[in-house]
């Protein structure tokens, strides 16, 4: 959807090939065509409509930085994914390259340039996206299981940690699994369970870990292989993603479900341990 949004406001403003400009696997790319496009649709116009005392936005997601901007009203930046400090959060990220290299293009550039003219934006790419962020900040995390975030408290009152922000999982949540999802075998999961086994869900990463760093998954299924492989009282799920070559992993072992998406949410209720790069959807 987002780079849907991107694609469509750069054909807005004569790039015809904003197709190949944005690829599927670049949604950080898209992220400021995407913002301004979004405001030339009245984003700014419905959220004054509601009379926010405060705005409250995904750090990732620019435009809630943007809105709060143009009509003055105070943000509060929440982080949904790993806290780390905001001057390194790209490098943390693996987009610094990236996000660099793409401030530079002409049509990045033409974007810049009505963010600027038309709304009075400065400074808004990628390069410098974090650095329009609130002072304070909330991470949907708990600082024993988040060093970042744990010496960030220590250093501001403005930084807090609130928790997990998933809600609390439903008796019938399996009837709300997504349609292409339902062939995962839940209830084999669950007996399984029942008879006393550990159940691990490794995943690392089905969205930013599919370009940012990609190469680097494989080790790590590699190691999950390597000690859990035909373990008699354990099971493990695999979820690796739309673009991970499956030549090069090892061959599964006679307990382990790998599939390139599980219904996470349903799994983590289920599951002993998570083993995860502690990305956005973690």
């Amino acid at each position: 959807t987002l780079r849907k949004e991107a694609v469509r406001q750069l054909r807005q403003m004569g790039y015809d090939d904003a197709s190949e400009k944005i690829g599927p696997d670049q949604p950080f790319v898209a992220l400021f065509p995407a913002a301004l496009g979004l405001l030339e649709r009245g984003l700014v116009d419905r959220a004054k409509a509601l009379q926010p005392d405060v705005i409250i936005a995904d750090l990732a997601m620019t435009w809630g930085a943007m809105v709060s901007e143009i009509l003055g009203i105070p943000l509060i930046s929440s982080v949904s994914c790993t806290y780390s400090p905001m001057d390194t959060l790209a490098e943390a990220m693996g987009l610094r390259e990236l996000v660099e290299e793409s401030a530079h293009e002409d049509y990045m550039q033409a974007v810049m340039a009505k963010l600027l003219t038309k709304y009075g934006l400065i400074n808004y790419s990628g390069v410098n996206q974090y650095k329009h962020l609130s002072e304070f900040q909330i991470a949907w995390t708990i600082p024993e299981f988040d060093v970042e975030a744990a010496i960030a408290m220590k250093k501001s009152r403005y930084m807090k940690c609130y928790g997990p922000s998933m809600p609390p999982l439903l008796e019938d949540e399996e009837s709300i699994i997504q349609e292409d999802m339902k062939v995962f075998p839940v209830g084999k999961l669950k007996q399984l369970k029942a008879q006393g086994k550990t159940i691990i869900y490794c995943s690392m990463g089905t969205v930013a870990g599919q370009f940012s760093f990609l190469n680097g998954i494989s080790p790590v299924i590699e190691s999950v292989v390597s000690a859990y492989g035909d373990d008699p009282n354990t099971v493990v799920v695999l979820s690796v993603g739309p673009k991970l070559d499956l030549q090069t992993l090892p061959e599964m072992p006679s307990n382990f479900y790998m599939r390139r998406s599980v219904p996470q949410k349903t799994i983590l209720g289920i599951v002993d341990v998570f083993i995860s790069h502690m990305g956005n959807n973690r």
